[in-house]
């Protein structure tokens, strides 16, 4: 209704000017009408008539409409409401006076009206507009981040594209150099060497396997579709001492601490992902702390999250490393070969589950990686990343 109003309003502005000036006179004239019998003060009348004149000047586009409703108004002020009534007259002391002072007012009521009424519309322009370059900015914004994000992600597929050729590569050498000197010389080796070099081929396809599965879950978290998480509520002992067991099974000799808290923590998430990060971080911080010396695994519940943390007692992270050690832009010697795409593939499992991985030197020495988990689902589906 209200729309339908402004647009007859637009179209016969003019007209609705008129009637609107005649509506308001009119009503102020019989207002006064109504006063003046009972109350015989004809200080009344021109404040009436003021106050149609505002009205006037707010609802009229232009301002001759406000100046001639002052004219008007002055002149009904002083033929009706003025002794002598129904006369009009300026030459009675004072009434001059009043008539241009009345007048004055009027106009000037008008004039400021017309002025606030144009203050407001730019007021009003100028948000429209700054609201339109807002959303000009917002959009070029959201182009940049796309492209920031395509060239990140484009970087990562280089990076682990190296990285693959890096590590893949001193396995596979090892595995077809010693499967040849078993057939070549078989015969002059003793039992105890065969037995060594299967062991070594034994050893490097194990770590060949556990690589095609970095790589995949890489290929799993950092695609551009959909990634469904099988989650449920798992009690993070067991995960822990599985992940422990899994690990001991390729590294029998190395010493594991576990510090987990005395009450039950149950956590949802996808028991083998977990696991999964887990065993690459102890089999980090085997190959890459340069000594033989325990590795200390804990568990805190921090208000509502799971605080996991594995560290080593070793020659620790150099700094200059750390900004970049999840991009997979360092460039390891072959013997800390699977640095790179396992904490690639640990980083895309955490952020698939609402967490975070952090890593860092502890301050009694050696390298420290931890990472959170949600003790609870959050608002978004947990079966999309």
């Amino acid at each position: 209704m209200s729309t339908k109003c402004m647009k007859i309003w637009e179209e016969h502005n003019v007209t609705c000017s008129i009637l609107s000036m005649a509506v308001a006179l009119g009503a102020a004239w019989a207002i006064c009408s109504m006063i003046l019998p009972h109350t015989r003060i004809d200080n009344d009348a021109p404040i009436v008539f003021t106050l149609a004149v505002a009205v006037i000047s707010r609802v009229t586009k232009r301002m001759i409409y406000g100046i001639v409703a002052s004219l008007a108004g002055a002149i009904a002020v002083n033929y009706f409401f003025t002794y002598p009534y129904a006369y009009f007259t300026l030459k009675i002391e004072g009434y001059t006076i009043d008539f241009v002072c009345f007048l004055a007012v009027s106009i000037l009521i008008n004039l400021l009206t017309y002025q606030l009424r144009g203050e407001t519309a730019r007021a009003v322009r100028q948000e429209r507009e700054n609201y339109a370059l807002y959303q000009r900015n917002l959009e070029l914004e959201e182009k940049r981040s796309a492209a920031e994000i395509a060239m990140a992600k484009e970087k990562m597929h280089s990076n682990l594209l190296r990285a693959v050729s890096h590590d893949l590569r001193t396995p596979l050498t090892t595995i077809a150099g010693t499967s040849s000197v078993l057939m070549q010389k078989s015969d002059s080796l003793s039992a105890e060497e065969r037995t060594r070099l299967a062991a070594n081929i034994h050893e490097e396809s194990l770590w060949l396997c556990q690589m095609v599965e970095n790589l995949l879950s890489v290929t799993r978290f950092q695609n551009d579709g959909k990634v469904t998480l099988k989650k449920q509520d798992e009690l993070v002992e067991e995960v822990l001492e599985e992940s422990v067991t899994k690990f001991k099974r390729r590294f029998p000799d190395q010493e594991v601490h576990i510090r987990i808290p005395d009450q039950v923590l149950m956590v949802p998430m996808d028991a083998m992902l977990i696991e999964q990060v887990l065993i690459n971080l102890l089999e980090n911080a085997v190959r890459h702390a340069g000594v033989k010396a325990p590795i200390e695994v804990s568990v805190k519940q921090r208000k509502d999250k799971i605080w996991f943390s594995v560290r080593d007692h070793g020659r620790g992270i150099a700094p200059e490393d750390l900004p970049k050690l999840f991009d997979g832009s360092l460039h390891q010697t072959d013997s800390s070969r699977g640095l790179r795409i396992g904490l690639s593939t640990c980083m895309a499992i955490l952020l698939a589950h609402r967490g975070m991985l952090m890593a860092g030197n502890h301050p009694d020495g050696g390298a420290e990686f931890r990472f959170w988990l949600p003790m609870k689902e959050s608002s978004e589906s947990n079966e999309e990343r």
